[in-house]
């Protein structure tokens, strides 16, 4: 019994009609979000999308009319006859609409105001919407929502061009995060509600749940049974199994719980009436939700609304041709060929990496049947087996190349090739390893605490300074050498200070003696002529900057290429008639001391119980990945700079004498890190390399979007594919933890099935 015995036991006609158009308010969201993925034609989300629009809008001027009869029943006032209730959806309705209109001039103008600050007017906004719904609903007393949506259509249709093209931008991002925060809350209060009705009234009754869900679908059937023969041959002409999704769609969600909850404090509904309203629009909504949101693809699909177009499967089969030969051709000779670190990956093995079209047909409803070839393994052991058995002939190529780049790089013992000396040291000290501890030791016998902020470099200056020490000449003149004025008022770096000055000095005095490069020009000298080697810095800056927004650096090695670079221009900062060659080998020695093939603590972590090996081959394989992006991006970013140079001859000479060598021993590195860690090195090169090409295939497919000969529902469907292969490849980079592990057990059962095999 929902109502008093008077009543019959049932709910007198305004409270029913009060819930009737509580329910009536329906939310397709996830609908429509299924048929875009489907690839329906738009005129059938257009039909959902605006129905429920619409609806929502009357269904809440309805039920503040019934709403306000409940009410004066309470008090005792006169109810609503058919004339005072028109006056009154009319004051709603068009008093909504009015509102809409004068606050959408107002924003507009405002808007137009404002010169390119999206903070202002985003602000703007998100003010206006809230404030044109309050004003609407406190002082005005007519329909909010209505006047939201006015609102809304206006801002879509003609406002849009008063923001400008950041705010624009700001909005689409910031907008659905805040409706998303907002009906989250809603249905989280609302579930609340729900659950204290179910929990505090015994004489609610689960099976009303479902009642209600098959009475909801069947009035909204006959609602459109009866005007289907003004649907069929006006607007869009329906057809029956259109309608039918039409039906189907009609899912609840956050209107209806919020038409709900503001039942909670009106008294003027009995608190059992209260109950029974949350608890039923709760289990409604979660019904369709689950049911109806689940199951209309497979509605969808089932039906075949659309039968497939012979001509358009030909455009499609024409479209995944290009894709598959021009596209991928012209991927392997612009990005993989003409790249320092992707042109060492087999193209064979790059492609079994990348999702393939081939197989793609078009089945019923138009919707793209995507072949198998889309799905790719990382960890696979036939990748595995493919990277093996080209090891002995790939491996004997790098080997000429190393020795054809050792031939054209010459031994100079003069005092231009002072860097060399010094990279030298470096590596046959195993990069810094002996030296850094002597820092160590210096520093702890003379008990200094070092700032933690220039602790790495004072470590790395000290370093250069030690490690070339048996390099320095016996009879040079020994010039003033400026003091670090940044640790000149630190009494505790005063010491560790004088011996970094002192041994640094005979390290500028050895470059000073002879020439910096052919030119016979010092740092200081350089720098003179229009800021020079400050200039390059700086584009050398940039170019990483941009290695890392097209993701081929990731973040770690773009720290240490930045804290390189930081180091280089700190020391020629610090010792201005050093050699310039110098400072670009010492921004490549500090990147690879900073990310050795396998970390020190590697070791002792194997020695952990069941966890060590693991974290030590964690560890080891992302820090080879680590080295590798590291290297290739000092190499990408020093060989770009050559080439933004070669039109300034000045800058050109410069750059030829005093980055090339460290460019040369650079590449060298990289090929030496390649040929002692092949297999791990080769994986890592062709998951680099398939990311860049599938990333590149993916543009392609949105480029024969915009070009027509793909629809935007086959790029609808094509794109998550290459984005879910992006994010297999992205996760085997650095998200995935038992990724190294994955790599070692492959690479096991490879070996073994090859041994077997022989």
């Amino acid at each position: 019994n929902y109502g008093s015995v008077e009543e019959g036991g049932l709910w007198n006609w305004d409270v029913s009609l009060t819930f009737a158009s509580i329910v009536c308010a329906t939310d397709p969201v996830a609908v429509v979000g299924a048929l875009h993925e489907l690839g329906a034609p738009k005129k059938l989300a257009n039909v959902i999308d605006g129905e429920a629009l619409l609806n929502d809008g009357s269904a809440f001027v309805m039920f503040l009319i019934f709403r306000e009869n409940v009410d004066a029943l309470h008090r005792g006032d006169p109810l609503h006859t058919g004339a005072t209730g028109v006056a009154f959806f009319a004051q709603l309705a068009l008093g909504g609409f009015a509102l809409g209109c004068l606050s959408f001039t107002i924003m507009n103008t405002w808007l137009a105001v404002v010169e390119n600050d999206w903070r202002v007017e985003l602000s703007i906004i998100l003010a206006g919407v809230y404030a044109t719904f309050a004003v609407a609903e406190g002082l005005l007393h007519v329909s909010g929502v209505l006047a939201v949506v006015t609102l809304g259509l206006l801002m879509t249709r003609r406002g849009k061009y008063s923001m400008s093209p950041e705010a624009s931008v700001a909005a689409e991002w910031i907008m659905p995060m805040v409706a998303y925060v907002t009906e989250t809350l809603i249905f989280f209060i609302a579930g609340i509600a729900a659950w204290t009705a179910l929990t505090s009234y015994s004489e609610i009754v689960y099976t009303d749940a479902l009642v209600l869900y098959c009475v909801l679908h069947l009035a909204r059937g006959l609602t459109i049974l009866v005007l289907y023969p003004i649907l069929s041959h006006t607007g869009y002409d329906m057809r029956p199994g259109e309608l039918l999704v039409v039906v189907y769609a009609g899912l609840r969600g956050a209107v209806s719980q919020t038409l709900s909850l503001i039942l909670i404090a009106d008294v003027a509904f009995k608190p059992i009436d209260r109950a029974r309203i949350h608890f039923l629009v709760a289990s409604a909504t979660v019904l369709t939700l689950v049911i109806n949101g689940t199951t209309v693809k497979p509605l969808y699909q089932a039906l075949k609304l659309y039968p497939a177009n012979k001509y358009r499967g030909l455009i499609v089969q024409r479209a995944i041709a290009i894709l598959e030969g021009e596209a991928m051709q012209k991927i392997k000779e612009k990005l993989i060929d003409q790249d320092c670190l992707y042109s060492r990956a087999n193209w064979e093995t790059v492609k079994a990496l990348i999702p393939s079209l081939e197989g793609t047909t078009l089945g019923d409803n138009n919707q793209l049947q995507i072949g198998e070839g889309s799905r790719i393994e990382v960890f696979s052991d036939a990748l595995i087996r493919r990277i093996l058995s080209i090891e002995q002939t790939s491996r004997a190529r790098l080997e000429a190349d190393v020795a054809k780049m050792a031939l054209e790089v010459p031994e100079d013992e003069s005092a231009k090739g002072i860097g060399a000396k010094m990279h030298s040291s470096f590596t046959q000290g195993g990069w810094f390893a002996p030296t850094s501890k002597r820092v160590e030791q210096a520093i702890a016998k003379k008990n200094t605490q070092v700032d933690p902020r220039v602790e790495c470099r004072t470590h790395t200056f000290l370093a250069i300074a030690l490690a070339d020490k048996e390099h320095e000449p016996t009879k040079v003149d020994k010039p003033a050498v400026p003091k670090m004025s940044k640790f000149a008022s630190r009494t505790a770096h005063n010491k560790a200070h004088d011996r970094f000055t002192g041994a640094a000095s005979r390290v500028v005095n050895a470059g000073v003696a002879a020439t910096a490069f052919d030119t016979g020009d010092t740092y200081t000298q350089v720098e003179k002529r229009g800021g020079i080697v400050s200039s390059l810095f700086e584009v050398v800056r940039q170019l990483y900057d941009e290695q890392y927004e097209s993701e081929m650096l990731s973040g770690g090695p773009l720290a240490i290429c930045r804290e390189g670079l930081q180091a280089a221009e700190d020391f020629l900062a610090e010792f201005p008639r050093a050699s310039t060659g110098s400072a670009f080998e010492l921004e490549l020695g500090v990147i690879e001391y900073m990310l050795p093939s396998r970390p020190a603590w590697a070791g002792a972590a194997e020695k952990i119980p069941l966890v060590g090996p693991v974290l030590a081959q964690h560890a080891e394989f992302f820090s080879c990945f680590d080295r590798t992006e590291a290297l290739a991006g000092f190499v990408r970013a020093h060989e770009r700079l050559a080439d933004i140079v070669a039109s300034d001859p000045s800058r050109s000479r410069f750059v030829k004498h005093a980055v090339s060598p460290a460019l040369a021993k650079a590449r060298a590195s990289l090929h030496a890190h390649h040929l002692e860690r092949w297999v791990v090195v080769s994986f890592q090169i062709s998951i680099l390399a398939a990311r860049a090409a599938n990333d590149a295939k993916r543009d392609e497919v949105k480029k024969l979007g915009h070009a027509g000969t793909l629809s935007h529902q086959d790029v609808g469907q094509l794109a998550p594919v290459f984005d879910h292969a992006h994010y297999k490849l992205e996760a085997s980079r650095s998200g995935a933890f038992f990724g190294a592990m994955r790599f070692a057990r492959a690479v096991e059962r490879a070996r073994t099935s090859s041994d077997m095999g022989n």
